[in-house]
């Protein structure tokens, strides 16, 4: 397994986006709840890899990408939002940035995590 989802939230499929992932159980603010995992490579290797496979992926670094696994995972589906209720920290986790309530969706900024 390459990303991690916390127990405290659940992947399943979304009406209209797809794939999300909704809290299960309370989440106070400040918790962990991702970390994503995978293949470091530059923008030049990331390029040669199918858009599923680049979707599964988050950039660290100006030319530094982490390639997700090649099949998803629960930790993959976490939607974008403008005012997300999760904060990327360090690069590669997800904290809850306020309490989240039971079967709420989790999502983050997408742009957050873009150099």
């Amino acid at each position: 397994m390459f990303n991690l989802l916390t127990n405290l939230a659940e992947a399943r499929e979304t009406p209209g986006k797809g794939h999300g992932s909704f809290a299960v159980r309370p989440i106070p603010a400040g918790t962990f709840v991702v970390c994503f995992g995978g293949t470091p490579l530059s923008f030049e290797e990331f390029s040669s890899h199918n858009a599923d496979r680049r979707s599964r992926s988050i950039q660290v670094d100006h030319d530094l990408v982490i390639l997700g696994p090649p099949e998803r995972e629960p930790g993959d589906s976490i939607n974008h939002s403008c005012d997300p209720n999760l904060g990327l920290v360090a690069a590669i986790r997800l904290v809850a940035r306020r309490d989240i309530a039971v079967g709420e969706e989790l999502t983050y900024d997408y742009a957050t995590s873009d150099s």
